[in-house]
């Protein structure tokens, strides 16, 4: 479940919260990195999607996305699409 390549899980040992932060730090240092390298997906990312990322995944947090249930795995997950990516959470 992906678009443009980029999807990320959001469940127990995970944390939006974090991934935000995270997302943020990376932004802050595009100057300084020459590229970012995702544990899954398309390699590398480009620092476009950045501020989407983050915007989408603030509005995930927030509460401010309906999100489509479906599977994954076999198990039923909330899948939010934030346009350049689909983040998917606890169902």
């Amino acid at each position: 479940i992906q678009r443009n390549g980029h999807v990320a899980l959001f469940g127990p040992m995970r944390d939006i919260t974090a991934y935000i932060l995270s997302m943020e730090r990376l932004l802050q240092r595009k100057d300084d990195i020459t590229a970012i390298y995702p544990s899954h997906g398309d390699c590398p990312i480009p620092f476009d999607v950045l501020p989407e990322l983050i915007a989408g995944a603030k509005q995930v947090a927030d509460g401010q996305l309906t999100p489509t249930i479906t599977e994954f795995y076999g198990k039923p997950v909330a899948e939010y699409d934030v346009g350049v990516a689909v983040l998917l959470c606890n169902f």
